[in-house]
């Protein structure tokens, strides 16, 4: 999770856009913490580890039009390679809790 979640938030980067965690809970998401009130938050983006995981998705041909990923069989070891790729470039460490905030 913490990979995909690393990887979506550098397509939304490439769009102009932020993912954000504002849940108090402990979470694998690694988006950063903000709260209501304060949507300041940013994340620091590898874009060189960015491309270069981009690039090893290509190689690695990790492709999942319907969503089903029953015709993949990954190399286990690229795959763990590819998701610390993804982690770096999302530049995000994963979200610790923190002290809930009066939202009102």
């Amino acid at each position: 999770l913490e990979a995909k979640s690393a990887r979506a938030q550098v397509h939304a980067h490439r769009q102009g856009c932020r993912l954000l965690n504002l849940s108090t809970d402990e979470s694998r998401l690694t988006f950063p913490r903000a709260t209501r009130l304060d949507l300041s938050a940013k994340p620091r983006i590898d874009m060189d580890a960015a491309r270069g995981a981009a690039a090893l998705e290509a190689k690695l041909d990790y492709k999942t039009p319907t969503g089903f990923h029953d015709h993949i069989t990954p190399d286990l070891g690229q795959l763990d390679i590819l998701d610390g790729l993804w982690i770096r470039a999302g530049g995000c460490e994963l979200a610790k809790p923190r002290a809930s905030v009066p939202t009102g």
